[in-house]
Order: structure tokens, then sequence, then C-alpha cells
């Protein structure tokens, strides 16, 4: 739904078909999808009384459905004479389709593009040549698409789209657009589960890319009332992210698809599977690093919850000295038995919260057991790496309790370049994961001029 784009119609909740209220549904200036009512959708005088509605649905003066999820009221106002207005605010909104409620929305498919996504597929169907100065040939064939089956549970292909411009009597010029989109496709499932793969798979293009990317042309394959498919835009408010480039080129790629693509199934089979266990670190770590506005300390301690998350619910790595219920059930009473009874309460209090976690690893261990993974690949790769390790835990506890500043806690410049030295530790950690090699982490590292900048190769 672009901006611009007013869709009026009459609009009703799923409960009071026949209460219908005219209005206009349309983006506004902030990509928030705002839905202005002429009278009350509750079909009272005044006031409504409620300030939010899981669904409202549509009629276009189009002939067009809508089904708006998600909604809450942001301002009201009534007078009289008159009537109520009201301005509604919709986080998503589905059009071609009708439900009562969100769970008889039963989809099939997903299908989107992602900013960047062409660029790094690098595949198109063109062909030229050039016999003299005065012929050129143009010639365009669509490129097939390319499937993979993940971990037997759904397919994920690559599909490509021609646009062609249309035929005109008098043409002077013509154009052709290809474009990339990622096509979901399996068992019946619903909203949530499809968009978590898309999640998904866009954290993996982020990495690939070395940049943030987002969602475009979203649309999903519906199943309705007569089990016929019925295909179905979905709109959600804007990513607020701005982002300056238009394309990238692949210098600035971590890997190419082209680099990739016969252990591409393999990553993809890996990534998917292995995030449920690393959600919460995947999630922290790519809405931090490529996305800008966060407050620079803001930003360091995101990244360094991103990092222990990562070691700890990562199969590779001992998370704890000790089994969590062993030593809740054992040591952890034993320990709380010898705190002094005459100190004040909120002091035994205190120390037993932090006895509670004794058997986690610190953020020191955590960092040294990272370092020393993969063959010591970091600790060798990367000059200093043991002040490195004093300067991310100094600096973590500093902005974390605010205490005593030691040399090693850095700020201003220096800290940004802590945290983009963090994001470069973190895509070789991942990069491993996805069973790249040492001389292939190596050779991506140092054709990065930015990452080159950041951390000193080791000559060792």
């Amino acid at each position: 739904m672009k901006q611009g784009n007013e869709i009026k119609g009459f609009w009703w909740l799923p409960e009071q078909p026949e209460n219908r209220t005219a209005g206009v549904l349309y983006k506004s200036n902030e990509g928030t999808h705002l839905l202005e009512l002429f009278g009350n959708i509750e079909g009272k005088r005044f006031f409504t009384t409620s300030n939010k509605y899981p669904i409202i649905n549509g009629f276009s003066s189009k002939g067009r459905k809508y089904t708006l999820f998600d909604t809450f009221i942001k301002n009201q106002t009534s007078s009289a004479p008159g009537f109520t207005e009201i301005t509604i605010l919709a986080n998503i909104v589905l059009e071609n389709i009708l439900l009562g409620k969100k769970e008889d929305l039963k989809l099939k498919a997903i299908s989107t593009s992602f900013l960047f996504l062409d660029d790094w597929i690098m595949i198109n169907g063109f062909s030229r040549s050039d016999n003299c100065s005065a012929k050129t040939k143009i010639e365009y064939k669509l490129p097939s698409s390319i499937e993979y089956d993940i971990n037997k549970e759904f397919c994920l292909k690559i599909n490509f789209q021609c646009f062609p411009s249309p035929s005109v009597i008098n043409t002077k010029e013509v154009a052709v657009k290809q474009t990339v989109e990622i096509k979901i496709e399996g068992s019946e499932n619903n909203l949530d589960y499809y968009m978590e793969k898309i999640y998904i798979f866009k954290c993996l293009l982020m990495l690939f890319i070395n940049n943030y990317t987002n969602t475009s042309n979203i649309r999903v394959e519906a199943i309705g009332e007569n089990n016929e498919h019925i295909i179905v835009p979905i709109y959600f408010s804007d990513d607020k992210q701005k982002i300056n480039k238009k394309e990238m080129i692949f210098t600035e790629f971590i890997a190419t698809y082209s680099n990739i693509k016969d252990e591409f199934l393999d990553i993809l089979n890996y990534w998917y599977s292995s995030y449920n266990k690393l959600s919460n670190s995947y999630s922290l770590f790519f809405d931090t690093s490529f996305k800008s506005g966060l407050n620079l300390e803001n930003k360091f301690l995101n990244l360094i919850n991103a990092l222990e998350s990562y070691h700890r619910n990562n199969n590779n790595f001992v998370s704890s000295y000790m089994d969590k219920e062993e030593y809740l059930s054992g040591m952890y009473h034993k320990l709380i038995k010898n705190i002094p009874s005459s100190i004040e309460q909120d002091f035994q209090e205190a120390l037993k919260s932090r006895i509670k976690f004794g058997y986690e690893y610190s953020l020191r261990r955590r960092l040294k057991e990272l370092f020393s993974s993969n063959n010591n690949f970091l600790n060798n790769f990367i000059y200093d790496a043991e002040i490195l390790q004093k300067e991310i835990i100094d600096s973590r506890n500093y902005y974390t309790h605010y205490d005593e500043k030691s040399k090693f806690v850095k700020d201003g410049i220096e800290l940004y370049y802590l945290c983009e030295k963090i994001i470069v530790i973190f895509i070789s950690l991942l990069l491993f994961d996805l069973k790249f090699s040492n001389d292939d982490i190596i050779g991506i590292l140092k054709n990065q001029e930015k990452m080159q900048r950041i951390i000193r190769i080791s000559s060792k």
C-alpha cells in the first residue's frame, strides 16, 4: 500500500456486520496505516466503549475486500449536532479477504522481495550482442526458479519475475525489468509461522550482504472457505530504518549467492534448524548491528547480550560450570546457608540473587571460549586479542553498573569501533557455524576494506 493511496469504503466489526461506517484507509507520512471513520464503528451515538479492536472488515468503493489486524484508536472526537470522527491505527492490512478472527487465516505459502536481493543473487535472463555499431541485439529469457527443500518441512524458492514496458505504435525505447523474490511454501499454517520463516531468511541475507535489508510486496496464499486459494497482499507499517543505498555491488558482500550456491542447501538447513535455539541471539544481533538510531551504549550492550546468548545456547559450547538443576537443588542451598544472618535482610536477599546464577559462566569465561574456539581462530587472527577481551569486559561492566572506569573502558569513537569489532567477531563465528573454512573466512575479512580498518589482522 503506497503513500498517497486512499481506500474509500465502508468498515465494520466482524461481530456487527450490520453496522457499517464510511471511512478512508490511507498510509501516513510516517508509514503507518490509518483508518479515518465518519461515525462510530460500534453503532453508538458518541464515543466508543473500546480503544482497540482485533479485527476490522472493509469493502472499498472499487469492490475490494479488506481485513485490518491489531487496530487501536489513535484519536476520536464527537460533537452535537454532528457525528463522531475516529482515527484508527492498523498494524496489518490484508487485501482480497474478509476474516472474522485471526485464526481463520490459513496459509499455504508466502512471497516477498528484499532490498538488495537482486544484487546478491546476480542471476538475470539478459543477453546482448553487438555485431556492428548500427546493430545491437538484446534478448531476455526468464530464469528458472531455484528450489530448496528445507529440513523436510517446507520449500524455499528463488523466483524471478519480468515486467516489460507496454507496447506502443511509435516505440522509442524498450524497458524490461527483472525482479527476484523469495517464496516459502509448505503445509497449512498461520501468518506468524510464515512470517517467522521470512524473518529467518532475512537474517541470513543480512549476514551475507553485510547490510540491513527490508521486505516489500508481501503476498500470501490463503485458503478460502471453499478450499479455494486466494492471493492476499499484506501491508505492514513501514520499517523506520533509513537506507541510503539503492543498490550494492558484489565486493561489499560477505559472500554472493554464486559463491555459495553449491553449499546453499546445507547452509539453509543449518540456519533454519539452529534458529529455535539461537533465535534471541540472531534477532538481537541483526536488529542491532545494521540498524541506525540506537544509542551507542545501548548498541554495545545489545551486542554483548547477543554474544552471551549465542555462547549460552550454542551446542558447540559448554555454557555453565555445572548443570542448573543440580546446582539449584544442591550447592545453591549450601551456599546461601552460609550467608551471615547478622547482615541486613536486603543485603541477604541481594547475595541470594547473585548466588542463584552462580552456575553460569561469566562473560570473561564465555569470551575466552569463543576466542579459543575453531582451533584458536580469533586469538590467532586478531592482534592483541587479550586486550580486546579486557576492553569488552570492562566496558560492559562500566555501562551496566557505572562503577569505577578502568583504562580499558571505551567511549565515543573508540566505543563505536569496539562495537564494530564485536560485529566482525560475531560474523566470523556465524560463518564457522555455516561450515566456512579458516581460509575462506580469512579471505572474506581481508577483502572487506571496512573490516580491515576495524581489526588489525595478525600474520600468525
